[in-house]
């Protein structure tokens, strides 16, 4: 698996996890 793909899947978790805490 490259990492660039795990940091892009963490960085989308992070943003859905924020947007969902936020609303």
């Amino acid at each position: 698996m490259n990492a660039w793909v795990v940091f892009v899947l963490l960085a989308h978790v992070a943003v859905c996890s924020g947007a969902i805490s936020g609303s």
